[in-house]
């Protein structure tokens, strides 16, 4: 009897989206998935993870494209720094792969009580000079 053994191709993945992104807003994560020497591996699926200190949790599975893209779209509901990771389980030819990406999510900034005082400040400031230079007309006169 012989024993035959078969070399699994390597796979590579990388990870990338934005640095920061603020609660509330959508911010988009995509995974390229490349074989050997470069080349394109399509129709494969990759698993998307948030990852804290204790556990991870599915965001989402996306199958890579033609160009061996798989991208997703995350709405952080909560601020903090957070590890997403990406992962592709392997297949026959295959070995798996995952790649890592730091994300912060900042808080909403609450800028509308702030706009609204300083659009108050304006008014006020626009109506005191057209006081003052009417006052200085009507002095003239």
């Amino acid at each position: 009897m012989r024993t035959v053994y078969v070399r699994l191709f390597f796979s590579f993945l990388h990870l990338s989206g934005p640095k920061y992104v603020t609660v509330g807003e959508e911010a988009r994560i995509s995974a390229i998935l490349l074989g050997e020497e470069g080349k394109i591996l399509s129709g494969m699926a990759i698993d998307f993870y948030l990852v804290n200190e204790n556990s991870s949790e599915l965001l989402e599975s996306s199958f890579t494209n033609s160009s061996g893209d798989a991208t997703i779209f995350y709405t952080p509901s909560d601020a903090g720094d957070f590890t997403v990771k990406a992962f592709y389980k392997g297949d026959s030819n295959h070995t798996d792969s995952s790649s890592i990406h730091l994300l912060t999510v900042l808080e909403k900034q609450q800028y509308f009580g702030f706009i609204l005082f300083v659009l108050f400040f304006v008014v006020v400031f626009v109506i005191g000079v057209r006081m003052i230079s009417r006052r200085r007309r009507s002095d003239e006169i």
